[in-house]
Formats: structure tokens, sequence, C-alpha cells
């Protein structure tokens, strides 16, 4: 049986109010995720990773070559994204934008794209007005407010685009329609190498839920696609280890150097606890058997993706088995599909008024508030500020332009905080960043981004070694040795 994401509409006219409602809904999110990224480099950015991102975003460069901050070597070395490439072709070349703005525009498509796909579910399947309203809220306030969204945008990743391409496989094969898998499909493929994966996974999920509700499935077609998407995960890999070498992902982010050898009992006990009080994780572990105990078919997503969950869980690398920051997004895919899901089921009338009060018990639960409110780990819900609450100055600009004009003016040796080298990565290579230890040798001035990551620790070295201020332009502090004032 071939599922249909569409109803014919009454009317031309009705048919483009609802994709007029997805526009907006579309435009909400995209721009509180645009305006976000640019407030994150006007508060004071990351050179690790945000600063990097948007260097790579503005060069236009197929080889994707890292600023001297990083290293000389491709970024596909790390990760296999030509998306970043792409985009940058489509918006950084032809519009003239500077990385930054062209990482923001990136970041905003990021989640307006599955914002828009979820709507026009919503607009397509229910027609109970009430019902609708309360699915609009549910998309909106799950992209502004999910907690696994707000700690990812806190610490802005690329790979936020996982969340759109994902969802557009899953429900392309749930409709199977030919060209939204190819599109998601091709779209995966060039996110990262593990995109393959992703695209094996939205597979699976369409395929379990389909025969969950007695539809029948083309098993050979769907092993064929799992397949093919495994293929091209490992394609992706191989690329990387013949032509960009340098760092191995699995080992460096997962195993370790000796294949898991830090696995113990005590490792173990150790790592469960802080997983489990992670931000969002614990109240999603409570009410989604809540969720299921409605409808079954609400556990798919989350055990399709319990391999890779559980290889998060086991990493050697603290920050990936507590899912903290970006490492989150897999809770942030399988909640897109779950939302999903409902909308089908309650556009078909299956879902009960029991079943609505779980769903948005689920999403509330996992609400960035909720888990500050609860004082869990790794909290997202102080991003809200800089996603809603703040309009941006737009002076990123000049910054940059006082930046250059330092660097060219032939200071001998000109070093910066965090914040000042994530607006101009390719300006400060390693050797000038002031770091928490000391200052760089031979340093004869310093530039202080005020606010940023290590501003007041960055601050106090200066004072420390002999340093003064010597002026202030806008966040910009500037310091010499003292006998230079």
């Amino acid at each position: 049986m071939t599922d249909t994401t569409m109803r014919a509409d009454a009317t031309p006219v009705a048919a483009a109010g609802k994709l007029a409602i997805c526009i907006v809904i579309a435009a909400i999110v995209f721009a509180a995720h645009t305006v976000a990224i640019i407030n994150h480099f006007e508060f004071g950015g990351f050179l690790l990773d945000s600063g990097w991102f948007a260097y790579l975003f503005g060069t236009v460069d197929p080889l994707l070559i890292n600023p001297s901050a990083i290293n000389g070597n491709s970024f596909y070395s790390i990760h296999f994204s030509p998306v970043i490439y792409l985009w940058s072709l489509l918006t950084t070349a032809p519009f003239g934008l500077t990385g930054i703005q062209s990482f923001a525009l990136f970041h905003g498509f990021a989640y307006g794209l599955p914002a828009f796909l979820l709507a026009w579910q919503v607009e397509s399947r229910i027609s109970a007005p009430l019902l609708r309203w309360f699915f609009r809220l549910l998309v909106v306030g799950f992209f502004l407010f999910g907690d696994f969204v707000l700690r990812e945008t806190g610490f802005p990743h690329y790979e936020a685009i996982v969340t759109g391409f994902a969802l557009l496989t899953f429900l392309s094969v749930r409709a199977n329609h030919r060209l939204g898998i190819v599109a998601g499909f091709l779209a995966l493929a060039i996110y990262r190498e593990d995109g393959g994966f992703y695209a094996a996974y939205a597979t699976v999920c369409a395929t379990l839920l389909q025969v969950l509700e007695g539809e029948r499935v083309a098993w050979v077609r769907r092993g064929a696609l799992v397949m093919l998407g495994v293929a091209l995960s490992v394609g992706a890999v191989a690329i990387q280890r013949l032509y960009f070498p340098g760092f191995d992902a699995v080992a460096g982010n997962f195993s370790g150097k000796h294949f898991f050898s830090h696995l113990s009992a005590e490792f173990l006990a150790g790592r469960l606890p802080r997983a489990l009080l992670t931000a969002g994780l614990l109240p999603m572990l409570i009410t989604l058997p809540i969720l299921a105990w409605q409808y079954r078919g609400y556990l798919v997503p989350f055990v399709c993706m319990l391999p890779l969950l559980l290889l998060h869980l086991l990493s050697v690398r603290d920050v990936l088995g507590t899912f903290a920051l970006h490492y989150g997004l897999p809770f942030a895919v399988l909640q897109l599909v779950i939302l999903a899901l409902a909308i089908k089921r309650a556009g078909a009338g299956l879902a009960p008024i029991g079943e609505l009060v779980a769903l948005a018990l689920f999403f509330v639960a996992t609400s960035g508030p909720v888990s500050a409110l609860l004082r869990l780990e790794n909290s997202g819900y102080f991003t809200l500020p800089v996603l809603i609450m703040t309009m941006p100055t737009g002076d990123t600009g000049e910054k940059l332009r006082e930046i250059d004009a330092i660097l060219a003016s032939g200071e001998a040796k000109v070093c910066a905080s965090v914040g000042v080298v994530a607006l101009r990565p390719d300006g400060f290579p390693r050797g000038t960043h002031l770091n928490r230890s000391a200052v760089p040798a031979g340093c004869t001035l310093a530039i202080v981004y005020d606010g940023d990551l290590e501003s007041t620790s960055a601050k106090k070295l200066l004072a420390d070694a002999g340093f003064v201020e010597t002026r202030q332009s806008g966040k910009l502090i500037f310091f010499r040795p003292g006998e230079a004032r």
C-alpha cells in the first residue's frame, strides 16, 4: 500500500493557505536559529568549533582547507562533509556573504527544513482546527524550546542539518516517494560520513512502522535501500582513509586507541548515572514508555536508534557518552520521527485524547525550561536568551575590519582570546592564542573579546604578565606590555 502525504484540497485558495501557514512556521524557526548564530558570535564565539565552521563556510573551497588556527589539513580528514562547500557555493559566493552569515543561514535552514516538513504534514493531514493548532504549537515549540535543539544551538554545529535530512528520508520512504528518497539519500551522503547510516535508520524506522500498521512492504526494495545507506557511509569512510588521512574518527571519538580497552565495571558505574542525569535524557526515558503505552509504535524510533546511542554511551570521550552539547542530536532525530508518526495517527483519527496528552507530556518533559527546572546536567535552557530574546547589533563586520587592519599593520606579534580568533581563524596561527596558562612569548599586542568564553581568565593572565589595557572598541579590548603603553 502506498502512503500519501497530501489529501485533495477543496480549492486552490485553500491549498495556498496551507502552504502559507507552513512557510510562516518554517520562517519563525529559520529566523530564530539564524539570529542565534549571529548572536553567538556577537556574544563571543568559539574557535572550536563554531569559528572553524564559519571560516569553512566563507572560503568556498572544495577541499575545505582548515584555517591556520587549526592546521593546514583538509576538513575532510575529520568529517567528509561536502555539504559545507555546496552551501557556500550557493550563498557565500553569489551574494558575497561572510562565513558567519553563511553559517547562520545554514543553521536556520537546518531547523527550518524539518519545521516545514512537519508543518506540511499537519496542514495536509489534519482537518480539525483545534488539533491543527495543537500540532502547530508542538512543532514550533520543539524547535524553539526542545532541549536537544537548544543544547546544539548553544554550541552550534553544522551537523544540525541531519535533523531535516533524516526526516525527509523517513517521510519519503514511508510514502514510497521516489524523488524524495533520492533527495534524502543524496543529502545524507553529502552531510557527513555517517549520513548513510542515518538513511538506513530512516528506512528501517519507516518499514517497521508500516509492518506494525499492517501495510504491505516491498522487502527487497527496502533491504536494498538499507544496504545502500550502509554502502554510502562505508564509501565515505574509504574516501577519507585514501585521500584525506590524518584522523581516525572511530578511535578518536568512540573506541580509543586500543578498541574499547577503557571499558570496565567502574567505567560504566560512573558513566551511566551521568548519562541519565544529562538534560532531557532522564525525562525522555520516563515519558516515552507512557507514550508507548498508548501506541507501541512510538518505541520504534528509539529502538532503531539504540545501536548509535549505545556506541555513544560506551565512548572513550565523556562528552559523547553523556550526550552533551550537539552530541544529543540523535535524540532530536528520533523525536522528529515520533512527532511525524503522531501527526499521521492524528490525521487518520487513530490518536485518542490520552495519546495526545502523553505526546504533549513527552515533548514538554524534554524541553529546555523543564530540564533547567529539574537542575539536570547540560541543560540547553540557557541558550534561550541567545536564541529568541536578543536582537543582534550587526557589528560583526565592523569588528572584522578592525581586526584585519591590525593584522595588516605590521604589528610584531598579535595575540588574541578565543572570541577574536573565532572571528578570524586564518589570522591567528597556533602560538598566538591566549589560553589559561600563559601569554604567548613575544606578544606585543593582545586583543580580548569581552564576554567570550575565556575573557575573564585572559584578562587575569595578561595582568599577571604585566600587560595593561590601552583602549577598548566595543567588545574588543586591547592590551600591551606595561612599558609599551
